[in-house]
């Protein structure tokens, strides 16, 4: 029984020591005065680690700023386009204006300018007819139906 007791003995020795070099070590942890524990990382590697995760970060908002700018200057594109496109249509379109004022006013010169042809034609038969009556104050019974030919045919007008 005393070797049972001995080793039972020797066994608590053992486990107090454990004990207190796992106390050595949790008091060696705790950090910061919250009674917790930094898992064993010295401030040199917390400080290693935050400015990492600045500089990630910093990297993704200067990657957000890039596309915000292309962005923006593909909205200043469109724009300049827009305004090219906008000044094109107008232009053709006061182009085909002039155009159709050009058209209809050469189609009101051509209509009238035939109309001052007939009359000027018609004017010419009567001082023609005219003149032969002037100089033919009795014509002849050919000579007047030639004469009567011509008059119907100006009154007429062209077949």
């Amino acid at each position: 029984m005393s070797d049972n007791r001995t080793d039972q003995l020797a066994l608590v020795r053992n486990l107090r020591d454990q004990t207190e070099t796992l106390k050595a070590e949790n008091e060696a942890l705790k950090g910061g005065g919250g009674g917790g524990t930094s898992g064993g990382m010295d401030r040199a590697l917390v400080d290693a680690k935050i400015s990492a995760s600045e500089a990630r970060t910093d990297t993704k908002f200067a990657k957000l700023e890039g596309k915000i700018d292309l962005l923006v200057e593909r909205s200043t594109d469109a724009r300049t386009e827009a305004r090219s496109t906008r000044r094109t249509v107008v232009g053709t379109g006061l182009s085909i204006a002039a155009l159709l004022v050009a058209v209809f006013t050469l189609y009101n010169n051509s209509f009238t300018l035939g109309s001052r042809v007939d009359e000027v034609a018609r004017v010419e038969a009567r001082q023609a007819f005219n003149e032969l009556r002037e100089r033919d104050p009795e014509p002849t019974s050919g000579s007047l139906q030639n004469n009567a030919s011509i008059a119907e045919a100006n009154k007429t007008g062209p077949s």
